[in-house]
């Protein structure tokens, strides 16, 4: 199941894909900005790739973060940072998975990657 798929499934309210598509555009690009940040990395790298199923839970999380609104201008991230459901899926699901990855090192190794891969997903991506 795509992201568009699971959101047309049952889409709150005033929200049809067309509102919200712009915003999940930025987000499969965070998605692959973190890919890229993990590839490079001389800690990780390419075999440490997150895939795709990590990332559809924003679309839950944007589901209960629109209940009771009705004209939402920004959804995943406004002109500076991630909105909640971004932080959630960087919070509850990928910051525990890349910990665990990254567990066997020093505390400032650690702590500096995690750092590094949280700013390439968590950055507002520029728009097409």
């Amino acid at each position: 199941m795509v992201i568009q798929d699971k959101w047309e499934a049952n889409h709150p309210g005033p929200y049809p894909w067309e509102r919200v598509a712009a915003d999940f555009a930025r987000f499969f690009r965070a998605a692959s900005n973190l890919n890229h940040a993990i590839q490079q990395s001389e800690l990780l790298g390419q075999q440490y790739e997150i895939g795709h199923t990590y990332f559809f839970e924003v679309v839950d999380f944007l589901r209960e973060d629109l209940q009771g609104t009705r004209n939402r201008k920004y959804f995943l991230w406004n002109k500076r940072e991630a909105l909640s459901p971004v932080t959630k899926v960087w919070t509850l699901s990928l910051q525990p998975l890349l910990e665990q990855y990254l567990s066997g090192l020093r505390m400032t190794e650690r702590r500096d990657e995690m750092g590094r891969l949280e700013e390439a997903f968590l950055s507002p991506p520029e728009s097409e």
